[in-house]
Parts: structure tokens; C-alpha cells; sequence
């Protein structure tokens, strides 16, 4: 395991799960402090700042982190009150899906670094909640409503996408029962899913970014939930059901074993996920390591749509993925349907001049192809089946 990754695993453990103050040193602080901050987790350390040795001007740049993503959070969250009041008002229920409905796991819920605000709404009460939440000041374009599955409305730097719809047709099986379930389980005044149902939007978020790069952040959202709630009696006399039924058993038994090995998850009680092969659960730990946030720490073409295309072997396949990519991509064939024919054309070019421009020989290419060879049976061996956009 690479050193400073060693050390960030580390330093994430004694953030979560150990009290009492000592002098903590690194070899690489600056890295350790990259890779936090390309996880979206550098907030997590904040007690323990004080007791990293480093260069004041490290110190003094990780503050100014912490000071922003701690306001940030706290406009979240008074954001989030006033929508969800005005919704209240007006008799609709709603639930929060991760955000706080994840931090409330954590032993500090302001240091779970926070993005958008997503709500879903029973798909009955969508366009009253639009409306109710455009009253408060909040603004949207028609172009949201094309999206399959929320709209994004905007005030200032404060985002909500208000979901209608959630499981990824891409990973879910039966997407339609999933939602089914989360929709069942939205009870008005109650603005959190039971933790049952909790647990399952936690996991299948990962399983929807898992390709297009997971990171700590999210990861750790799932291990705080099963230090909190997914002890053996949970797992047996309720969550393996909900599991087995979504297809992410299998994820779920290698992601808790993961951070039980890496991340400092206690064992006891918590062994359902003994099962669990060691070095998938290392590679797994390496592929996340390498994504960052949503991928933000892994290059446009390592992190992109060519590590996904089908073999030229397949032809019809091949041509039928660039066809649909183009098509999505191309926003002049969007404003003219006469030019959707010739959308393939248009993303070939995008990926020669994404080789182009990061000067990649056809040795190099041909290792990002195969890394997509070893990502997909990674995905496999943990569960999990990503469908082609043929």
C-alpha cells in the first residue's frame, strides 16, 4: 500500500475512532492533506489539527478548509430547514436523501462535508413541491425537466435536486421497487427514511458512482451507518432482504469488510461481512483511493467514457455506444435532429482529441483500455453489473 494512502487510512481512524490527543507526524503531510482534499474529506481531521506536525502554512490553508466547508454546512442546513418547513406548510411529505440524513451517523454531523441538498417527493406531490420551493426564491430552467430523474433548483450557492424518481436504471434491476420502497416508507412529518431504508439509498449510492469514481466521503457515509445500525441482528432480521431483493448483497459484504480492514470498523457484531475475499477488498480500496471524489482525483480520460466502450471487436455494439455517447454530448444535434445521424462521428472525434491533448501513445491507450477490463471485473466479483448505454 502506497505510503501516503497508509498514512491518510491512518489519520481517517484516529479522526473517527480514537479520543485523546498525541503528536501525530507524517512522512508526506502535504500528501495526505491532497488526497483528503480530493475526497472531499478534509474537514474530518479538524480536532486533531492541532497535533499534526506540519508547515504553518499548511496549517493555516487546512484551517481556512475547514472554516469554509464548516460555514457551508451550516447554510445547508438553514437552507434545508426553511424548504422543508415550507413544504410541511403546505402538506407534503418529504425525506432528505444523504447529506444530514448521513451525517446524523457521524460522531461530529458538521464534519460530513456536505453538497447539494436532495429531496425526493412521492412522484404525486412533485409539481406542488416545485412550486413551493421556487416561492422561496429558488430558480430552475426548462432544460432541468429533461432529466429522468430530479430537477436542480438554485439559490445562490445553495443547489437542491428535488428527485421524483431515485435507483439508477443503470445498476437497479427493478428500479421501479426500489423507489417503490422509499416511497413507502416517506411518512409525513418524518423528514428521514427509517434507518432500514436509509442504509439501502446509502449503498446504492455508491453502487450508481461506483464506475464514473467513489470516493472516502461516501464510503465513510456507509460505515458510519453500519457502526450505527447494521449489526448482525440488523443484517439478519432486516437488511439482507432489502439486499438481496436490490442486488447489492454482494457490495455491501465487501465495502463494511473494507473498511473493517482499512478504515478501523469495528468487528464486533458486525460479521456478516467475514465472508468477504481480502484482496478484492484491497483492490477496491485502491480503485477508490485512485477516484477521489466522484472521480475528481483521476484524469478526464482515465475517469471517462473510454475505459466503458464496448471491444471494436463488436462492431455493431462499438458503433452503437458512440452513436448514443454522440448523441447525449452533441448539444448542435440536440437543436437540429437532421444531424443526429452523424453523432458517432462526432464523439470518435472527441476521444481522438482527448488523446491529443493528453498526449497518449497507442501503448497508453491500450493500458486505460484493459484498466477498464479490470475495473469491470472488480465490479463483478463486488456485485455489481453496469449496463452499456447500447
Amino acid at each position: 500500500m502506497d505510503s501516503i494512502l497508509y498514512s491518510t487510512l491512518a489519520l481517517i481512524q484516529k479522526a473517527l475512532w480514537e479520543n485523546g490527543s498525541a503528536t501525530i507526524s507524517f512522512n508526506n503531510v502535504e500528501g495526505v492533506y491532497a488526497i483528503l482534499k480530493e475526497h472531499a474529506i478534509v474537514i474530518l481531521p479538524a480536532k486533531l489539527l492541532g497535533d499534526i506536525t506540519m508547515p504553518e502554512s499548511l496549517r493555516t490553508e487546512w484551517k481556512k478548509q475547514i472554516l469554509q466547508k464548516l460555514y457551508y454546512y451550516q447554510n445547508i442546513v438553514l437552507a434545508q430547514t426553511e424548504i422543508l418547513t415550507a413544504l410541511a406548510n403546505e402538506g407534503i411529505p418529504v425525506v432528505v436523501l444523504k447529506g444530514t440524513s448521513a451525517s446524523q451517523y457521524y460522531p461530529n454531523p458538521e464534519y460530513r462535508t456536505m453538497g447539494d441538498i436532495d429531496l425526493l417527493v412521492k412522484q404525486k406531490d412533485f409539481y406542488l413541491a416545485e412550486r413551493t420551493i421556487l416561492s422561496c426564491g429558488y430558480s430552475t430552467t426548462e432544460s432541468d425537466h429533461n432529466i429522468d430523474r430530479h430537477i436542480t433548483l438554485s439559490k445562490g450557492f445553495i443547489q437542491i435536486e428535488l428527485h421524483w424518481r431515485y435507483a439508477s436504471e443503470n445498476i437497479i434491476e427493478n428500479p421501479e421497487e426500489f423507489d417503490k420502497m422509499l416511497f413507502d416508507d416517506i411518512q409525513f412529518g418524518q423528514t428521514v427514511l427509517s434507518d432500514p431504508i436509509n442504509g439501502l439509498v446509502l449503498l446504492e449510492h455508491i453502487a450508481q458512482h461506483l464506475n464514473n469514481g467513489i470516493g472516502f466521503r461516501q464510503i465513510i457515509d456507509w460505515m458510519m451507518y453500519v457502526n450505527k445500525c447494521l449489526d448482525d441482528k440488523m443484517w439478519d432480521e432486516k437488511f439482507i432482504f432489502l439486499a438481496e431483493n436490490t442486488g447489492l448483497e454482494k457490495l455491501a459484504i465487501y465495502v463494511t469488510r473494507m473498511c473493517q480492514l482499512f478504515l478501523g470498523l469495528k468487528e464486533e457484531n458486525i460479521t456478516w461481512c467475514k465472508c468477504a475475499e481480502e484482496d478484492t477488498c484491497k483492490n477496491l480500496l485502491n480503485y477508490i483511493a485512485n477516484c477521489g471524489n466522484f472521480g475528481h482525483s483521476r484524469s478526464s480520460w482515465e475517469s471517462g467514457e473510454i475505459t466503458k466502450l464496448p471491444s471494436p471487436l463488436h462492431p455493431i455494439l462499438f458503433f452503437r455506444y458512440l452513436q448514443n455517447r454522440g448523441q447525449r454530448s452533441w448539444i448542435l444535434s440536440q437543436k437540429h435532429p437532421v444531424l443526429k445521424p452523424f453523432a458517432w462521428c462526432y464523439q470518435s472525434f472527441k476521444y481522438i482529441k482527448m488523446a491529443k491533448e493528453q498526449k497518449k501513445n497507442g501503448i497508453t491507450v491500450k493500458t486505460v483500455y484493459d484498466e477498464g477490463d479490470s475495473r469491470r471485473c472488480l465490479f463483478q466479483k463486488v456485485g455489481i453489473s453496469i449496463k452499456n448505454d447500447s
